[in-house]
């Protein structure tokens, strides 16, 4: 399910509405206004509607908190109208706020990303392909509103020559990325498995620890 990531909230918004809808619970969504509160001279038929519309207010309200990213949550007042929550929602996503939210969890992840061995190379490799696409996005989004002002015979040039420098790095660092010591080993190359992890490895007596592990 999509995460409302503060930049996404037309995709977010549509998915959201329309998963309510077929889960039935979209009636706090569509009503404008909150039912009355029931009294002692409420009729039945009242009960039922407020009933009915606390129940979608609150598991909508569950749903959408559900399907925020957590660098985004400390940024969205806290209602509890479901109504009054999406247009929170509506309104970060068109503030100055969620551009350094996002970059600013973007960068962490990226500058904390930690290789594991419990992995293959080639996964961590996706996985930081998937950071960079975003980060990639990211400075799009924010490129295409700074470059703006521009004669048009040279926004969307800048805006597109820019897009591909990071691509030009990722192309380059992959060139250097060594091949997957499992790879090797499973291919019967231990020669040459032997050499990445020794190139890799703090020690040799590391790198013959990790070639055993992998066997």
């Amino acid at each position: 399910m999509t995460k409302f990531n503060g930049l996404n909230y037309a995709d977010w918004s549509e998915m959201i509405q329309f998963q309510l809808g077929v889960m039935d619970l979209d009636m706090a969504l569509i009503m404008d206004e909150k039912p009355a509160a029931i009294m002692e001279d409420s009729t039945k038929d009242e009960r039922s509607l407020f009933k009915a519309w606390e129940r979608s207010n609150g598991l909508s309200l569950n749903l959408m908190r559900m399907t925020m990213a957590e660098n985004v949550k400390p940024f969205i007042p806290n209602t509890e109208n479901e109504r009054r929550f999406m247009k929170n929602m509506k309104e970060y996503s068109n503030s100055e706020i969620t551009d350094k939210s996002v970059v600013g969890n973007l960068m962490s992840e990226l500058t904390t990303k930690k290789f594991e061995w419990s992995q293959p190379i080639h996964d961590h490799v996706t996985q930081m392909e998937s950071l960079i696409a975003k980060l990639k996005s990211l400075v799009g989004y924010i490129s295409n509103y700074g470059f703006s002002k521009l004669p048009l015979c040279y926004d969307w040039r800048v805006m597109l020559g820019i897009g591909v420098i990071p691509s030009i790095f990722l192309a380059i660092a992959e060139l250097a990325m060594p091949e997957s010591p499992r790879w090797l080993v499973a291919e019967g190359r231990l020669g040459k498995a032997k050499k990445v992890l020794y190139k890799i490895s703090d020690s040799k007596e590391e790198a013959h620890q990790r070639l055993n592990d992998i066997k």
